[in-house]
């Protein structure tokens, strides 16, 4: 049962999407505090290495496609309705197209983003999947984690101009108190 009406921009629907953000932050830092550094991959390959790829790979996954949901997915896609920053600046009162340009921008920019999920993230593309198992034009499904980073960074910013325009306040973004680097202090004294 539905909470909040089917056009409605309440509070439990811009809450749903920050917490998408929040939780892509979290899993961000997670990420660079657990692979971002060579001293940290040193002390995860010394510990379990085939372990820490698995889990970096999920990451890097679970990272795509939560920014592909809450950025690049329309608003609505044949007879689904999706929930993502679109929704949100669709549903909100006056005139927010600067916001609608600035997302479709955004869409375009990221776009490599949107194939990795396409074609090997949620779904297995043939030719990809023989390309990379081949080793040719591999450079072409490989992302720079930084670029991964920066659409959370500009994902958040549009968050936080909506958030400023319907509650007059900020959205942070910022994901405090993980414990990864305790993690890695653990290992590093066990390995």
């Amino acid at each position: 049962m539905t909470k909040e009406p089917k056009k409605a921009l309440g509070f439990v629907t811009i809450q749903i999407v920050q917490k998408d953000l929040l939780r892509l932050a979290a899993q961000e830092q997670t990420f660079r505090e657990l692979f971002g550094s060579e001293n940290s991959e040193k002390i995860l390959n010394a510990a379990a290495p085939n372990t820490f790829a698995i889990i970096q790979d999920v990451l890097r996954q679970e990272i795509t496609l939560g920014i592909t949901r809450t950025l690049i997915d329309p608003a609505v896609q044949g007879n689904y309705k999706n929930l993502g920053l679109e929704t949100i600046v669709q549903r909100m009162p006056g005139d927010n197209q600067d916001l609608i340009d600035r997302i479709v921008q955004l869409r375009q920019k990221y776009e490599p983003i949107n194939d990795i999920r396409r074609k090997l993230r949620a779904h297995r593309d043939e030719k990809t999947a023989y390309d990379i198992e081949y080793r040719q034009n591999v450079e072409s499904w490989s992302i720079n984690d930084e670029l991964i980073f920066e659409a959370i960074n500009d994902m958040k910013d549009v968050m936080n101009e909506i958030t400023k325009r319907i509650y007059n306040s900020k959205f942070e973004g910022n994901f405090v108190g993980l414990d990864a680097e305790k993690l890695l202090k653990t290992l590093a004294s066990a390995v």
